[in-house]
């Protein structure tokens, strides 16, 4: 689906979006293993993951990581997952806190005036993506399934104008 770029929009198409998040996603893994002096196999272990997993993970080459994904990466090199949007800084701590930081995004993008509609003419997102970021946390479950895209989560970022971006913290 093409997403209907405006003036205010900081990337030009779902290209640009593309590559943005697949760098960002790139940079942030392999921050987070040099921080820690590990080989591939050694930080694939500490996640529990096999070293083919991880690499993929590493180089984004089957689509970028999922925000829970980023936080297991940074939780692995003993630090936390920080994504700014729009000049608010969020800290991920926990699996919840995935699904919390998720909601204040897309919260703070409707807030400034985008409607449901207009969001998803403008993402290219489903009602259904938008309504379960929205949906409150009932149970360990929803808790769960809250594994959001990291693309998904700049798309609704951008179409307020506003650029997420991720990175290391402590």
């Amino acid at each position: 689906m093409l997403m209907i770029f405006q003036d205010k929009s900081i990337f030009k198409s779902n290209s640009d979006i593309d590559g943005y998040t697949k760098d960002i996603a790139r940079d942030f893994v392999r921050t987070a293993r040099k921080v820690t002096g590990l080989t591939q196999q050694k930080f694939a272990e500490r996640m529990g993951l096999t070293v083919t997993r991880f690499t993929r993970i590493e180089l984004c080459d089957r689509g970028c990581p999922t925000l829970e994904t980023l936080r297991r990466v940074a939780e692995a090199a003993n630090k936390k997952l920080v994504i700014t949007s729009g000049g608010i800084v969020f800290t991920v701590s926990d699996r919840q806190d995935v699904r919390r930081v998720a909601r204040q995004i897309l919260h703070g993008v409707m807030s400034s005036g985008l409607y449901q509609a207009e969001l998803v003419r403008r993402t290219g997102l489903g009602k259904e993506t938008l309504a379960r970021i929205q949906a409150p946390i009932a149970n360990e479950r929803d808790v769960k399934s809250g594994n959001y895209g990291l693309k998904t989560m700049v798309r609704i970022a951008a179409a307020a104008g506003k650029k997420l971006e991720i990175r290391l913290g402590d």
